[in-house]
Parts: C-alpha cells; structure tokens; sequence
C-alpha cells in the first residue's frame, strides 16, 4: 500500500456549507480485487462473492479541505448491521488511501453500504453501495435465513381436568399470528378443532376462541394451530427523521390509551419525567432512538420472575424485555408520543417469548425492539428474526395475554391442569445439512444478537495508480438519459369504482435530486372519511424493506388529494418504490408500486 502524489493546491479537505453539512467531492469507491496489478470497479452489474478481495479506495478531489475531525470507514450489510470498521488517516489532496477486506464465508447476499464519516459525531461525509452474491453454503443458508426466511410455528394448548368432579363453560382466547404489512405476513394457519372461532380486536389482534360446555374427570383436550409465516427485514431510512409531518390524523378517544399511564407502563412515575426532560428533542423518531439508549444505559438486563414493568425497571434498574419495552412505552407516553408494548417471539440462540414496543408517528406504528441496543446508533424497525404476535399491554391480569381462560367449578379444590407447547421451525424446500429444525422455547426472554464486527487499518496507498486510471477514476458517465413526460399520470381501470386509489406520477428515469418534488395523488372514492397513513418503501431486488416516509392523512368522502413525495433515496439505479395507505390496525387500504431507474 503506497501514496501517490498528485499535483494539487495546497488546502484541507471538507469545505464547510452554512447549513454546517460537509461538502466533499472526494471519491469513495468499491473494487474488486483481480490480482496484484489489476482491479476492477464494483458496479450494479459487477459484483463481489464470498472469498475475494474488496478493495476501497479513498480518493480526495482539488480544493476539498481537511476534516479535523477523526475519519472512519464503515462497510454496514444488507440489514445495516456494522460488519467492517476502519480507522482513516489524515488525507491530503496528494494522497490517496486505501484498504482490502476478505470477504468471509458468512457475509450474506445484498447490498452492502460503504460509509465514510466522522467517528465521533457520525455524520456522514460520503457513501457509496456495492453488490455481493452469496456463493459458500453457509452464505446461501444465512442469507435465506435472514432475509426472507419462511417460519412454521406449531402451538399446541391441552386442557386436562384432573380431579373427580366435572367443569363446566371452560372459555379460552388464544392469540394467532397477524400479518403486519410489509413485513410480516400469514402464509397460511390451520387452527383445529373446528368448532374454534376466530375474532379480533381493536388492536388489530386475531384471536381463537375455543368454548367447552363441560369438561369430564380426567377428560383432556387439545386446541392446535399450525402457521407459516413470512418474514422481511423492515427498516427505518435515516432520512425518515427529517420528516416533518408527523402529526397522527386520528381522533383524541383513539390516541387517549396510547398516552395514558396504566398499571405497569407508569408514565407519571417522577423518575420518569425526569429522565424525558433530559431528552432534549421534540422529533418522535429522534427522541425514541434517545429513548432506546437511556433505557439500555439505566437497566441492566436480568431474567425476572413476572412482569414488573416500567417504574419497577426504574426504580431497581434491572429487568428483562418486558421492562425494556415498558420503560420505553412509559418515556414515550411521558412525552406525548402515543405508545404501545407488544409481545412474540424472538429467536437469539433459540427461540423465546420475547417484548417490544410500537411508536405511532404519522399514523403509522413503527416497531421498536428496545432490548439490547447498546451502540450509540439505536434503531427502529426489526429484523427477521421476530415475530409479533399481540399489540397491547398483556401485563397484569389482561385480555390481552398470549393464553386466557376461565371455568366454572363445583368444589373450590377444582383446578384445571393447563399447558402450552409450541415451537418454530425455518421452514424449506429443500433439505439443508445447516438448517437446525429442533428450535424449542424455553424462556421467555430474547438475548440480543450482535453481529460480527471486522476491525480494519486504512492505509495510505503507495502505489502509483497513472493519471489515466486517475481520470478513469473520476470521469461520470456523459450517457443521458431519454427523456420523459415528467407528468404521466396512471389511469384508474375501468373495473375500479369504489375504494381508495394511489395514482403516482412517476416517470420511468428520474434524477435522484428531482424525486423528492415528484407527486402523487391519493383519491377516496367512498362516502365515508379515511384516516390513516400513506407511507413509501423502498424495496431491494433481495427483499430488504426501508421505510423513507410517513404521512397521516384525513381523506373525505369523495375526495383526492395531492401529496409532494419529498423523497431521497441515497441508491442509484433499478428501485422499486411501494405506497400503502394503511389504517391504524395495520390494514392495507390502497397500495400501489413503481419501479423507476435513478441517476
């Protein structure tokens, strides 16, 4: 690794803006590493694979000035997980740096996202993306795994009464899994036996109701249900904290539980005021990203006996994830953001019952999983391996637990023996020597995963690169783009009367920079008002969602509005672009998606 010497002004990189954002016109670029003298450039079409050699190259431009600040290079993977940090030099308009990295057999299939930034405040001065196929069985087994695996739970509820005297009016509500538009849907659920009948609630929570008249001594029954479900990775683009309309569109009867302090979501407790006043942002998203790291820095994570909640978690700073996601529910609450804890499961080493927590910002309620989030860039959204099955507080002596039931008895020494059994297994269509299929739970907490950090020296390049792989290097692509009617409007079909309709008018190519003044317009061809949120995804060709913005809306009866996307999308090229205008229980009401090519 060697410098090369350029003839360049003397000066500092990083000219400053008065806005205070850097403006840097340095290259930051992926290469794949050929042989000792030649590489080549990571492009949309050109790739990387497990076992060869990624080569970055930081490349300053004339006239940048120089950064005080310490410098570090991040490569994140498809789920912006860190998987590579390095240490970056001083640079000068004379040099170029440089690193290689390996790429492991475990690194999963995706788009990786090269960061260059500042490591204390972690403010972005350039990024850059590269492509990598999965070719190692252990990649090709992970990248199924968690980004698109396919999970079969199988729960089993038995009922045995083992005394001598019948019961009688045995009622049982069982929790079923819900689908959680994008990212969480139902393939199939099979619930025996067929007397069961299923309802839901105002959550949005599907639930199976299971009635027996009378239970005979040593009489023993089963209540069953079999789901497969699909699970995406969802996540928060950075950009969504920029969004500035987040007020929820929905009436104060409706948000007034979401902000109430309740029996163990304590949001009055005194310590908790206190530690949101130290919070000093009104932004829902910045301040639950805050919140996140106050409640991991103040408890320290212990398995506990039963559910406790906030003001235990607060006052003995200790708790497992349910008083993780209850202190953060009570932050939020204290705060005036609406706020709910939610129960699944979730899978560490093996899968357990475990707690999160949703945040309703511009309609939308955004998953949250608190538990574990110790760096100092907590995020929203979750990972495959979660699955959400109730929305509310189940705490206590709630309807809303994963199991209740009651009976009557003829004897006070009657009691019902109840047990619950179920396990989850990655469900595939082929054999797998990797896959583990004998998953069982056992508690009922997650413990958090971290991934596999590679730490990396960035060096200064001592190897002459030539002025013409320089200008290779930094010569933009001079191919323009065919022009498009930018304002294309997409017909309604002939068959389309009643309902909700998203029309956006978007043409097929389209600068970055133009994205965020395009429009769409969302009609409520109905009699009755619709309230919800019209959110925008953006979607990879691996199935990874990013959500890049959220809107609440009141539409009335008969109506269209127009909507600015206010979009940015740091990708370029094929992306594929969805528009859901949901409810406030998670029903997709209009939806709609565009693939358009950026430049």
């Amino acid at each position: 690794m060697t410098t090369t010497k350029r003839v360049a002004p003397k000066g500092k990189l990083g000219k400053r803006t008065q806005n205070g954002s850097e403006n840097v016109a340095m290259l930051l670029r992926p290469f794949l590493v050929i042989s000792a003298t030649s590489q080549q450039p990571l492009t949309a079409a050109n790739i990387i694979t497990n076992g060869q050699t990624l080569r970055i190259l930081i490349i300053p431009e004339e006239g940048d000035e120089e950064i005080e600040e310490q410098l570090q290079v991040v490569i994140y993977n498809p789920i912006d997980a860190p998987v590579v940090v390095g240490k970056v030099p001083t640079l000068k308009t004379e040099t170029i740096a440089s690193f290689n990295v390996q790429i492991p057999e475990n690194w999963i299939a995706g788009n990786y996202r090269l960061v260059l930034m500042k490591k204390a405040s972690g403010e972005i001065v350039k990024s850059n993306f590269f492509t990598m196929k999965a070719t190692t069985p252990l990649g090709k087994h992970l990248t199924e795994r968690i980004l698109s695996p396919h999970w079969q739970i199988n729960y089993k509820v038995q009922i045995s009464n083992p005394t001598d005297k019948p019961v009688g009016n045995f009622s049982a509500f069982v929790a079923l899994p819900i689908t959680i538009p994008p990212h969480q849907i139902v393939k199939r659920l099979t619930v025996s036996p067929e007397t069961v009948r299923l309802s839901s609630d105002v959550e949005g929570n599907h639930w199976a109701h299971y009635e027996v008249t009378r239970i005979a001594p040593g009489q023993t029954l089963e209540l069953r249900y079999s789901a497969v479900i699909q699970r995406k990775p969802f996540l928060m683009a950075p950009t969504l904290e920029n969004v500035k309309q987040v007020a929820n569109p929905y009436a104060k009867t409706f948000l007034k539980p979401y902000l109430a302090s309740e029996a163990h979501i304590e949001s009055t407790h005194p310590r908790i005021i206190e530690l949101v006043k130290n919070i000093v942002t009104d932004h829902p998203i910045k301040f639950a990203k805050r919140a996140i790291q106050i409640v991991n820095q103040i408890l320290r994570y212990e398995i506990q006996p039963e559910e406790y909640g906030a003001a235990y978690a607060v006052e003995t700073g200790r708790g497992d994830c349910t008083e993780f996601a209850a202190l953060f529910v009570a932050l939020c609450r204290a705060k005036g953001i609406p706020a709910r804890v939610v129960a699944g499961f979730g899978m560490g080493q093996r899968w357990e019952r475990h707690a999160m927590a949703e945040i309703l910002v511009g309609g939308r309620w955004l998953p949250v999983d608190v538990t574990g989030q110790q760096g100092t860039h907590p995020s929203l959204g979750l990972q495959t391996n979660i699955i959400t099955l109730t929305r509310g507080n189940w705490m206590g002596g709630t309807l809303a637990k994963e199991i209740s039931y009651r009976y009557q008895i003829l004897e006070p020494r009657q009691k019902l023996a109840i047990g619950v059994d179920w396990k989850i297994t990655l469900k595939k269509s082929r054999a797998d020597p990797l896959s583990k299929e004998n998953m069982k739970s056992s508690v009922r907490v997650l413990s958090s995963r971290s991934p596999a950090l590679v730490e990396t020296k960035v060096k200064i390049v001592r190897e002459t690169l030539g002025e013409e792989r320089l200008m290779q290097l930094k010569t933009k692509s001079t191919d323009k783009p065919v022009k498009m009617d930018q304002n294309i409007k997409i017909s309604l079909r002939a068959t389309r009367k009643k309902g909700l309709f998203i029309l956006p008018t978007l043409p097929d190519v389209i600068k970055t920079v133009a994205l965020k003044k395009k429009r769409l317009i969302i009609q409520n061809k109905t009699d009755r008002v619709q309230r919800g949120c019209l959110e925008i995804h953006e979607r990879d060709n691996f199935g990874v969602i990013r959500l890049l913005s959220i809107r609440g809306l009141l539409l009335e009866p008969e109506s269209e509005r127009q909507v600015q996307l206010g979009l940015t999308s740091a990708r370029k090229g094929l992306v594929t672009l969805q528009f859901l205008f949901i409810n406030r229980i998670g029903r997709v009401l209009a939806k709609e998606e565009r693939t358009i090519s950026l430049f």
